[in-house]
């Protein structure tokens, strides 16, 4: 395929997607992924002819396929599988040496069937929520021996925060009229405490998290204490518009948007009112963004999206940006100027909020959450398929790199196809049909209102902290309170991130179960989990990584930023979605990640075909240069 076909979705790119679609959604996996993984001699003279330098590999069995690929602070790596095929049945989780590849323990997780997330990584404990079809639980592993220390159920659509200042794990679950909160101890999952709100759990957005506790929208501002339940203290004008823009931590306090449409600052630990400001009427505020000293909204009036800048002590805004795109990217500073991307574009503001130019950059990728990073005196566009970097004062092009994805289902216009043709014909297969395709911005935009203080700390794309509180020293209620305080704010803001993924996961599964019958519905969400979780963590300090593919042979292209110069490093032969996840080592210039190889149990048959399974590598790469 020619990459300039991605761009403006040419013909090219119309004859691949015309490939793609079946008739009632995605292509699905093909029979030879069901055992069959066949493959002739010329298709695996061409595959072994290229891949790179093989460090190490671990075979994953059969068609078993990477979930989800985390690198905890020790330099472990835990993995997640499937069974690859239609139903996607959950498999082991093992925990592998990074350096060797030697897998130090598995973990079957066939009692808890849903979407495992890490929540956290203690010294000794490895803290997951699953969310299950009628339930969600809590799974607390020993991350020595992978043996289960506690579990716990709830129900469907609970909340889990752990707090590790305190010991202990909060839940929050929901009722017909109010809303059961429990806390847990976080070592041997014995229950502290529990207490009964009159009030649903979705009248407020997720909790706030502090050191050792938490502050609750139910009904008002609540902080509580996460040892033993007790409230600091409440306020009640400080209630929230259900569906009411996520309150966002900052270093002068935390700001909400009140019901009667004001935005307040408040003192987390007391609750007093710092300042209070009405906003502007008509604008339902969606998200709060603090940038440096500066506090920008963004919001919806009268179908247009809105950007804004509040004057804080003045109470108006000082300038007003509308578009027809939502803004779905993080935020930047740029000399006073505000760069920013909806999913198609690079926006510029100047610090009066006057365009200074909207960039066009894709028609592809729109229900993927775009990351903008500063490089230089460049704005680099950081899309699913695209990567590209701009002049950050004048939106002059300054280079584009667009990637084909490994497989024909393997990117998110592709799934949004599958969903509309789905939901037009649910009655046929038994969906329940109608409504067409709602989820993708949405989603993106959610998840950028939940995640935004994630990307000002997730600079390196790794997540070998990302979930974890490590360094902080002791276990459970023994962590030492000045070590939290020194670390919280750091791993607290990428803990977002895990939580903000398992809320889309929740929103993901209900649109599933809306439009595909149950046979595609695990197979489409893997494929949009997948994504939304492999690519933010593809990325260092200076690259940016994307599994591709070139003919016959899947692998991984990076993309230095700096200079937008790629290089494409091969795997293995390509074959269905094997090959979703990279994690990649900057400073090793190594890849983590899966490939198919060779049964070396299964000889060829009389015509030389051989039988593949799949394999977690380690990969030496490349960098471009």
């Amino acid at each position: 395929m020619i990459m300039n076909a991605r761009r403006t979705g040419g013909a090219g790119l119309a004859v691949w997607v015309a490939c793609v679609l079946a008739a009632s959604g995605c292509a699905g996996p093909s029979a030879i992924s069901r055992g069959e993984s066949l493959f002739s001699p010329a298709k695996q003279k061409a595959a072994e002819a290229a891949m790179g330098k093989e460090l190490w590999r671990t075979p994953l069995g059969g068609t078993g396929i990477v979930e989800d690929l985390v690198r905890l602070p020790d330099g472990k790596l835990l993995v997640a599988l499937r069974q690859y095929g239609f139903t996607m049945p959950i498999r082991e989780c093992l925990l592998v040496d990074g350096s060797d590849g030697k897998v130090l323990w598995k973990h079957a997780r066939g009692g808890f069937p849903g979407n495992w997330g890490l929540l956290v990584a203690l010294p000794g404990l490895l803290v997951f929520q699953v969310e299950g079809r009628e339930q969600t639980s809590v799974v607390v592993l020993d991350a020595a021996t992978g043996a289960e220390r506690w579990t716990h159920k709830s129900p469907r659509g609970t909340l889990v925060r752990p707090i590790p200042g305190a010991g202990t794990l909060v839940a929050l679950e929901p009722a017909k009229k109010s809303t059961r909160i429990a806390g847990y101890d976080l070592a041997s999952g014995a229950q502290r405490w529990m207490r009964e709100v009159p009030l649903p759990l979705d009248d407020g957005p997720a909790p706030i998290l502090l050191p050792e506790g938490m502050i609750l929208f139910l009904g008002g501002a609540e902080s509580v204490r996460a040892v033993d339940g007790e409230t600091r203290w409440k306020r009640e004008k400080l209630a929230l518009e259900p569906g009411a823009a996520p309150p966002v931590r900052t270093p002068d306090g935390v700001w909400v948007v009140t019901r009667g449409n004001t935005l307040v600052l408040f003192d987390p630990s007391s609750g007093d009112p710092l300042s209070s400001v009405p906003l502007p009427s008509g604008i339902k505020v969606t998200n709060l963004y603090r940038l440096g000293k500066r506090l920008l909204l963004r919001g919806i009036r009268e179908g247009r999206h809105i950007t804004f800048e509040m004057d804080r002590k003045g109470g108006n805004p000082l300038w007003t940006y509308d578009d027809s795109e939502p803004s779905i990217s993080n935020l930047l500073e740029d000399g006073g100027n505000i760069i920013f991307a909806t999913s198609t574009s690079l926006v510029a503001l100047d610090r009066r909020g006057r365009p200074l130019y909207k960039a066009k950059v894709t028609d592809l990728g729109q229900d993927f959450p775009v990351r903008v990073r500063k490089v230089g005196d460049k704005a680099v566009f950081i899309g699913e398929m695209v990567v590209a970097a701009f002049d950050a004062s004048t939106g002059r092009q300054a280079w584009w790199n667009g990637i084909d994805p490994i497989h024909q289902d393997a990117d998110t216009d592709a799934l949004k196809r599958g969903i509309d043709r789905a939901a037009s014909g649910a009655a046929s297969f038994g969906g329940k049909g109608g409504g067409g395709w709602k989820p993708g911005r949405d989603l993106a935009r959610q998840y950028q209102a939940e995640a935004d203080a994630n990307f000002r700390e997730w600079e390196t794309g790794s997540r070998t902290a990302g979930t974890s509180f490590s360094g902080i020293g002791g276990r459970g209620a023994a962590l030492h309170r000045s070590q939290i305080s020194s670390a919280f704010s750091r791993a607290q803001s990428q803990m977002d991130f895990q939580f903000a993924m398992m809320d889309l996961g929740k929103q993901l599964n209900d649109w599933a179960n809306r439009f595909f019958h149950e046979e595609r519905r695990e197979y489409y969400l893997f494929i949009q989990r997948g994504i939304f979780q492999a690519y933010p963590v593809a990325e260092t300090g200076r690259y940016v990584l994307r599994p591709s593919r070139k003919g016959e042979v899947v692998g991984v292209t990076s993309i230095q930023l700096a200079t937008g110069k790629r290089q494409f490093t091969p795997y293995g032969p390509q074959h269905e979605l094997f090959g979703l996840w990279n994690l990649p080592d900057e400073d090793k210039g190594v890849v983590f990640h899966e490939a198919l190889r060779p049964d070396p149990a299964i000889p060829g048959d009389d015509r030389g075909y051989r039988q593949f399974v799949n394999y977690l590598m380690a990969t030496q790469v490349s960098w471009p240069r």
